[in-house]
């Protein structure tokens, strides 16, 4: 990545976020391991964001998953087959098993809930890595990655690029997790919206969300020169 263009995305995005609301940024190249951060350590609510890292915490324990309920919960955010994913596996496992690994993210079942279901841009990162690693049943990685290929929202960054993501959005809450690929690299994109203004409808976060991404995209395919 060039310094100049990398400054240049940092300073557009910084300067699209109204002072009432924060935004957490992490993207990564996968290949030349360059990444541009905003507000990397900042804890924000996840909303079905946690569902995409319970199901890949379920993919890598014992517990015996169906790949349907993976699929489901991810490309549709299906609540009934989160459910099934968590049917044995209470909170306290799912939260200490991301202690274990370092990652800064608490989830709750409560996908609604801003205080005990958050988690920072670069906890997320992690967990991306660790899904796009070898540490996953692949069958189970199989369903993770086609659900997130066939992401039923429409929301978040908008990407026209090969987009494989999660969603997460509630009021004051509009979030996509997720990594584009290109014939050179998997870059990964991470993207948390958190507005404190009662007063700020959903679509306007939405609207937010899509012009960032519109940024982010140009950015990707004139470093990667794609047409």
């Amino acid at each position: 990545m060039k310094l100049k263009e990398t400054q240049a995305l940092q300073s557009i995005i910084t300067s699209l976020i109204p002072s009432h609301t924060l935004f957490g940024f992490y993207l990564h190249d996968t290949n030349t391991k360059e990444t541009i951060t905003i507000n990397e350590d900042e804890r924000l609510p996840l909303a079905s964001v946690s569902k995409w890292i319970t199901s890949i915490l379920v993919s890598r324990s014992t517990h015996s998953v169906v790949n349907e309920d993976l699929y489901l919960t991810v490309c549709e955010h299906s609540t009934g087959s989160y459910v099934n994913l968590i049917h044995e596996l209470p909170e306290q496992y799912l939260n200490d098993s991301l202690a274990s690994l370092d990652v800064d993210c608490k989830v709750s079942d409560q996908n609604r809930d801003t205080v005990n279901n958050i988690g920072t841009p670069k906890g997320l990162f992690q967990m991306m890595d660790l899904l796009l690693g070898k540490g996953l049943k692949p069958d189970h990685k199989e369903a993770i990655m086609k659900g997130m290929k066939h992401q039923s929202d429409p929301d978040g960054f908008c990407f026209s690029l090969p987009w494989f993501h999660m969603t997460g959005g509630l009021e004051g809450v509009c979030n996509d997790v997720g990594f584009i690929k290109t014939d050179e690299t998997v870059v990964i994109v991470i993207g948390l919206l958190h507005c404190q203004d009662p007063l700020v409808e959903w679509n306007e976060l939405e609207k937010l969300m899509s012009t960032i991404g519109e940024s982010v995209e140009r950015y990707i395919k004139k470093v990667y020169s794609i047409k």
